[in-house]
């Protein structure tokens, strides 16, 4: 299904192909890909929050090390995945924090994020990726980016107002 998207798509002269890690669409994306011109293509993906329980693939890792390590591995399974060598942008698919959290990142989701982030940019300096970012990430969540000094700012992002507990 996804394969067949993406060659309908080239074919109407789109050359830029979004994936995510929870949207399950990587080997269709990447079996078409392999048929097309890379450097004709701009390839984005997303990566999982490490609290992520609202909807597959649900994980609760709460250490940041874990956390780390297992955002490495599935930016990794991404590149396998789509059979490429890098992506002209990956993205962080959210805040780790409960779905409907009402309020400021603080605390473990903050350290998440910054363990994620650390994961990026290790990602990005092994040339993995042209650029990388965040997407629903609000300002305080961004904030945590920065813990431990991060070395890259994100190049894109998709915002979110801040929700206030009623």
């Amino acid at each position: 299904e996804a394969a067949a998207a993406v060659r309908a798509a080239w074919a109407a002269n789109v050359t830029a192909f979004h994936t995510a890690y929870d949207y399950y669409n990587l080997a269709g994306v990447g079996a078409a890909v392999a048929e097309l011109p890379r450097e004709r293509l701009f390839l984005s993906s997303m990566t999982s929050p490490c609290v992520h329980l609202a909807a597959p693939p649900v994980r609760n890792v709460s250490d940041p090390e874990a956390c780390e390590s297992l955002t490495a591995a599935e930016l990794d399974d991404v590149l396998a995945q789509l059979g490429v060598a890098a992506l002209d942008l990956v993205m962080l698919h959210g805040p780790s924090e409960p779905n409907g959290y009402a309020g400021a990142c603080a605390g473990v989701p903050c350290a998440l994020n910054a363990a994620q982030w650390r994961a990026y940019e290790s990602f990005l300096r092994a040339g993995k990726a042209r650029a990388i970012g965040v997407s629903n990430f609000c300002q305080s969540c961004l904030a945590c980016l920065a813990l431990g000094a991060p070395a890259a700012a994100p190049s894109a992002g998709g915002a979110r107002a801040p929700t206030v507990p009623a």
